[in-house]
């Protein structure tokens, strides 16, 4: 594999890892379940498998031994480091460690600048806590109306 392949693909991690990371922080767990490529994650791909088994509720160490034990399986050195690098992400987002200590530790596999990998952060930190604001903004605004309207219901009830 040369260089710009892996960096490819390292970035293709780095950002998904990141984006999994932003929403199960703020949204908890679950939430992934709907992100998650169910063909991706049967085939055993590292990160949408082992994302799998953290939903699921599998502990840390057993998620870390079942990924450990597939990768182990790799025969190429650049796509053991890439399955690594999954295998780091998906139980740094089980133990729920904050999305910048994350940064670091994706960026401890590669020889890349850790100021655009914290750019990059950013960047996506910001795209995505837009999104959930708004969506949360819009919900709230729904459970409001549906609080006055049970409300009014159930006074009318009781006022007859």
């Amino acid at each position: 594999m040369n260089i710009d392949d892996f960096t490819k693909e390292y970035d293709a991690i780095f950002e998904r890892a990141l984006i999994i990371s932003i929403i199960t922080r703020s949204m908890g767990m679950i939430w992934v379940a709907n992100l998650l490529d169910e063909k991706k994650s049967n085939k055993r791909d590292i990160f949408e498998y082992g994302m799998n088994l953290a939903k699921d509720g599998k502990s840390p160490e057993m998620t870390d031994k079942i990924l450990s034990n597939i990768i182990n399986l790799e025969m190429d050195i650049d796509r053991k480091l890439l399955k690594t690098i999954q295998k780091d992400a998906v139980l740094s987002i089980q133990k729920s460690v904050n999305t910048d200590d994350l940064v670091l530790i994706l960026n401890s596999h590669v020889n890349l600048d850790l100021d655009v990998s914290k750019k990059r952060h950013m960047e996506l930190e910001k795209r995505i806590s837009t999104v959930v604001v708004k969506e949360f903004y819009l919900a709230q605004e729904k459970n409001n109306e549906l609080h006055e309207r049970v409300s009014k219901e159930i006074a009318d009830v009781f006022n007859k």
